[in-house]
């Protein structure tokens, strides 16, 4: 399953129920499994569009896959993706089956876009699984990750990077707001 906006402003907007409307508390899973993938790109000027998920729990594995990116000469920006969640679970069970959430700019495209996640209960991240903003072959700046949570988890080679590979061109921030952090194995 994929889900694309491509080469436009639309947005890929995912809201399961809610369980508690006054409080706007959305109740329902997502589950993304075997190379399911949610994008927005852009290879033009236009700037591609934003990726919002609002679920109790989602689930990403195996290849499964969250991204805005732009590439090529365009000068259009990523998107932005937010995710407001309860629990968010990422995992991988072999070493190249990783899941990932990422904005990446290439080839002198636009401004990679921002990841801001708010997990109420959990970030949990196993498998190689990685949250990445990354620019490269291009003079714009990678975009901010943002990571809300009280308990975040990192196992297993588990990643959240930001990176840049070119001359005069800043890296993004990493802000991760938690009560506690796990980190184990290669992370």
């Amino acid at each position: 399953v994929t889900l694309n906006s491509v080469a436009g402003p639309g947005e890929v907007s995912i809201t399961t129920p809610m369980t508690n409307p006054t409080e706007a508390i959305a109740g329902g899973n997502i589950t993304l499994l075997s190379g399911a993938k949610i994008s927005t790109d852009t290879k033009s000027e236009a700037k591609a569009g934003d990726i919002v998920i609002r679920a109790g729990n989602l689930t990403l594995q195996e290849w499964a896959t969250i991204t805005s990116n732009t590439t090529g000469q365009g000068s259009g920006s990523a998107g932005t993706i937010t995710i407001q969640v309860n629990h968010l679970t990422m995992q991988g069970t072999k070493e190249d089956s990783a899941s990932e959430i990422s904005s990446q700019t290439t080839n002198h495209g636009g401004a990679s876009g921002k990841i801001e996640i708010a997990a109420k209960e959990d970030l949990d991240m196993n498998g190689r699984s990685s949250i990445t903003v990354s620019a490269s072959d291009t003079h714009q700046r990678a975009g901010n990750i943002v990571i809300t949570t009280p308990k975040l988890t990192l196992a297993d080679a588990a990643t959240i990077d930001v990176r840049n590979n070119f001359k005069g061109s800043g890296g993004g921030e990493i802000s991760i707001k938690a009560q506690t952090v796990t980190m184990t194995g290669k992370t």
